[in-house]
C-alpha cells in the first residue's frame, strides 16, 4: 500500500495497492510525475486488541486451541504458564540475513490460473474438500 502525491499540483490519493516494481502512471489532473509519500500518520499507541488462535503451548487443559482477543491477556496466559514469547532474528556471521527467512516483497508473482489451483490443492489437502466447479 502506497500513498501518492503529485509532484505539482495538490493531488494525493492514500493507500494505492501496487507491486513494488510498478511504473507510476502520471498526475490524472495536470499530467506531470506522481510520486510515492507519506502522507498517511501512523498512530502513536498500538493498540492492545489481537485475534489469535493459539494451537500449541498455550491450549487449553483439554489441548483444544485457545483464543486470545487482547495482548495483555495473552502474555498473562504465558507467565501463568511459566512461558515466554519469544521471537528472534538470528542473522549469518557478519549479515543481517538468514537461510530461514525470504523478503516479502521478493514472492514470485503467480498468475491466477495457478493461484486458484494452489488454493484448491490447498483446501483438500487441509479440509479433505473438493469445490472445485465442473
Amino acid at each position: 500500500m502506497y500513498d501518492l502525491a503529485c509532484t505539482q499540483c495538490a493531488f494525493q490519493k492514500c493507500d494505492q495497492l501496487q507491486a513494488i516494481d510498478e511504473t507510476q502512471r502520471p498526475c490524472p489532473k495536470c499530467g506531470q510525475p506522481v510520486i510515492r509519500a507519506w502522507l498517511t500518520k501512523v498512530p502513536y499507541v498500538v493498540g492492545d486488541e489481537i485475534d489469535v488462535v493459539i494451537e500449541n503451548g498455550l491450549c487449553w487443559p483439554d489441548d483444544t486451541p485457545r483464543r486470545f482477543r487482547s495482548r495483555q491477556e495473552l502474555a498473562r496466559a504465558a507467565k501463568e504458564a511459566g512461558l515466554t514469547n519469544r521471537v528472534e532474528h538470528i542473522g549469518r556471521q557478519g549479515r543481517d540475513t538468514s537461510e530461514h527467512t525470504t523478503r516479502w516483497v521478493a514472492i514470485p508473482r503467480m498468475d491466477e490460473e495457478a493461484r486458484v489451483r494452489e488454493w484448491h490443492e490447498h483446501e483438500v489437502k487441509t479440509f479433505g474438500v473438493d469445490r472445485t466447479v465442473r
